[in-house]
């Protein structure tokens, strides 16, 4: 009757064979058959039948089976289990007895002559294992030297590959040129904010000035969410219509613009005043130039040599810019302004808001995963997504990286995020897994 025992101390197998194994015949080769490897969370488990052949190592030997998973570049020896003739047995039972070692009576497990004795062995899952190959080296020690009985490969594809699909380089592979100070686009060249006359609370209800107060928050929010922009500044330009003193409209632009700031940092949180740059109100002479020159009016060259050549106060009678243009030409242009063009120009503030595009530095970090994942360097890969976990577009890679190292529970919760945003990669990837 043969024995398989399993040492705590030494992590060893051991099989006993009958005096009578090792005088049948020469054959020392153990047969190995039934061979499987199982992966589970994040443990492999190899198993395969082992029958000491006919003869096995003979009384005064034994054989050491030592199995090994083997990939491209990668090997692992697991442990071996040991073969013991009679002789050999007995004295290192009697070893043991005297090294009060004791063996694990669960692992004691009697197996009856000839037999097939069963081996089982766990280890930590590596991605290298999908498809890896399993050898199986066999030695004999006798009193004074070990021989090599057999080193063969006795299964290989023992881990089927994982079906996955690989994310893309679909990303620029180079950082963009940083850009400082770039001016947002708005739907419209200048964005306007009007004020009813003479006053400087925000009317939404005024004008077009509720589609406006709700782009100039998406353009602060977007630049302020993306990873890659930051904000520069917000500059503010209150004005009022060149009809009151210079004093008057002064005071009353700089405090429309103040209004639109209070505006802004009560609908947008963390705006701080550093953050804005707010220009003193003047008279919109600028808006007025512009006006005129787009309409053709009648004295149309005369008015824009008026406003380009005519300061605001005449240092010689102190007499406004306003006061002269209502006598120019017997004021007729004025009159025509004062209906056509002034409503237009009684409004607050002109705004523009700045900001710097930042280097796209998680574009690099995410393609160099990429490549990692191709090579199968997956635990790299991983290491350097997650210091950009926060950009979606490292999510599908994420549980690309999670899943090949066995771990699908945590794979998943990134797919679900990038499938979420529409990352067709992950989508299928989620599919995958849900029917694995």
């Amino acid at each position: 009757m043969s024995k398989i025992i399993y040492l705590l101390a030494t992590g060893m197998f051991l099989i006993t064979l009958p005096a009578h194994a090792g005088l049948v015949s020469s054959d020392r080769k153990a047969v190995i058959n039934n061979t499987k490897a199982t992966a589970e969370s994040k443990q492999v488990t190899v198993e395969f039948d082992i029958y000491p052949g006919i003869d096995g190592p003979g009384s005064n030997y034994k054989t050491y089976i030592t199995p090994y998973l083997y990939a491209e570049r990668d090997t692992l020896w697991l442990e071996p289990c040991i073969i013991l003739g009679k002789n050999k047995a007995r004295r290192e039972a009697r070893e043991r007895a005297l090294a009060r070692i004791k063996v694990n009576p669960d692992a004691d497990k009697i197996i009856p002559h000839k037999a097939v004795s069963h081996y089982s062995y766990t280890v930590a899952y590596r991605p290298w294992m999908q498809g890896a190959s399993l050898g199986i080296c066999q030695e004999t020690e006798g009193c004074c030297k070990v021989e090599l009985v057999s080193d063969e490969t006795i299964a290989t594809g023992l881990l089927p590959r994982k079906k996955v699909v690989p994310p893309k380089l679909s990303i620029p592979p180079s950082p963009q040129v940083a850009e400082v100070n770039k001016r947002w686009t708005f739907s419209r060249e200048e964005l306007i904010i009007d004020f009813r006359v003479a006053r400087i609370e925000i009317a939404s209800d005024l004008s077009d000035n509720a589609r406006t107060l709700k782009e100039i928050t998406d353009a602060v929010s977007t630049i302020r969410s993306n990873l890659h922009t930051r904000m520069n500044k917000i500059e503010i330009t209150g004005y009022a219509s060149p009809e009151g003193t210079v004093h008057q409209n002064t005071e009353l632009g700089r405090n429309r613009s103040n209004a639109l700031k209070n505006y802004l940092q009560k609908s947008i949180n963390d705006l701080p005043d550093s953050l804005f740059l707010l220009n003193n109100g003047v008279e919109n002479w600028k808006g007025l130039r512009r006006l005129v020159a787009a309409s053709g009016m009648k004295y149309c060259d005369e008015v824009l040599r008026f406003i380009d050549d005519t300061p605001l106060i005449d240092p010689k009678t102190n007499e406004s810019k306003n006061n002269k243009l209502k006598k120019l030409l017997g004021g007729e242009p004025y009159r025509y302004m004062l209906i056509n063009f002034y409503p237009r120009l009684r409004n607050a503030c002109y705004i523009a808001v700045y900001y710097d595009v930042l280097p796209d530095n998680a574009a690099d970090l995410i393609n160099q995963s990429v490549k990692l994942i191709e090579q199968r360097n997956y635990e790299k890969a991983l290491n350097t997504l997650i210091t950009v976990q926060t950009d979606k577009r490292a999510w599908n890679a994420i549980g690309v990286c999670y899943w090949l190292t066995g771990r699908t529970d945590e794979a998943r919760p990134w797919f679900e995020k990038a499938a979420g945003e529409g990352d067709q990669q992950a989508i299928e990837n989620l599919k995958l897994l849900t029917n694995n």
